[in-house]
């Protein structure tokens, strides 16, 4: 089976938003949506693209970036939240976090099978927010080579009246990176048409992604970068790619939680302890996370 296309989700996203459901009582289960499954074949243009895109370079000749495939697969989750079995309008839904488990290297030349999923269980938070995972899990001749797993949040369109009891203890804020250990690992620019030149490689032409002026409309002062593309610039910090391709056989666990938007264009800087990292900007002195996660090298 042929990778979904953006247009269709896009189609099937707008059409959702009409007919389908935007809240659900709270003990709706999600019902048991079919898996799929797609044959991979790896395009070494759009590899190299990629590269240029979040300014890596490749770890040789034949094995991929770590975060290539949650890049190229990126329509497998979406094409999930928009089938007719699932039961939300996902419009204004946001990317919360990903978790990239690779169990080693994985080469270009190999034939890959994706079978994509989502998994049952609905999450609430506190503001009675839906939360819904996905899985993706990557073979190669029948043995698993990388779990790529992505949460959504559906907002509950009545979040602003739920009374939220206040947290104990100090609230959290955010530190002052170089104040906690973590040593700058580098600083990128994000220009304005970042979104844009990701959205050519993963085809999440979200518009708050691509253009202002529909940014605007959805409460940003410009449009956004995507979260994932924050990671995968930290991915080629030399701090952290040193460690990715030291053997064939190494296994690494990367978790990013997307805290705030990259509003574009912008000053991004990468902080890393050996195994937290966070990217970000300063402002006004302090240092404002937009993506915090751990890389964990076995």
């Amino acid at each position: 089976m042929s990778l979904p296309s953006a247009l269709g989700i896009y189609v099937r996203a707008a059409l959702g938003g009409v007919y389908k459901q935007r809240s659900l009582s709270p003990d709706t289960k999600l019902l048991s949506l079919p898996s799929e499954r797609f044959a991979i074949s790896i395009d070494p243009a759009h590899v190299e693209a990629y590269l240029q895109t979040v300014g890596g370079s490749a770890p040789d000749g034949s094995t991929l970036p770590l975060g290539y495939l949650q890049c190229y697969l990126n329509a497998l989750p979406m094409n999930h939240l928009t089938s007719p079995g699932f039961p939300l309008n996902v419009i204004g839904s946001v990317h919360e976090k990903t978790e990239i488990q690779s169990l080693r290297n994985v080469k270009a030349s190999e034939s890959l099978l994706a079978t994509s999923r989502m998994l049952p269980e609905i999450e609430r938070s506190d503001k009675g927010d839906w939360l819904f995972s996905h899985e993706t899990e990557i073979e190669s001749e029948g043995q698993a080579v990388m779990l790529l797993r992505n949460t959504f949040r559906v907002f509950n369109p009545e979040r602003n009246k739920v009374q939220v009891e206040p947290k104990s203890g100090q609230p959290a804020v955010d530190y002052q990176a170089e104040d906690s250990g973590f040593t700058k690992a580098g600083q990128f620019d994000f220009p304005l048409d970042t979104g844009r030149r990701y959205a050519t490689l993963n085809g999440d032409w979200n518009p708050i992604h691509v253009h202002p002026i529909p940014a605007k409309l959805f409460g940003f002062p410009s449009c956004i970068a995507h979260g994932m593309f924050s990671v995968c610039n930290m991915l080629h910090t030399e701090a952290v790619s040193d460690k990715l391709y030291e053997r064939e056989d190494t296994a690494v666990t990367v978790t990013a939680s997307f805290v705030r938007p990259t509003i574009l264009p912008a000053t991004v800087e990468a902080w890393y302890d050996g195994s937290e990292y966070a990217m970000g900007y300063t402002k006004g002195g302090e240092f404002k996370a937009t993506v915090k996660g751990e890389v964990v090298v076995k």
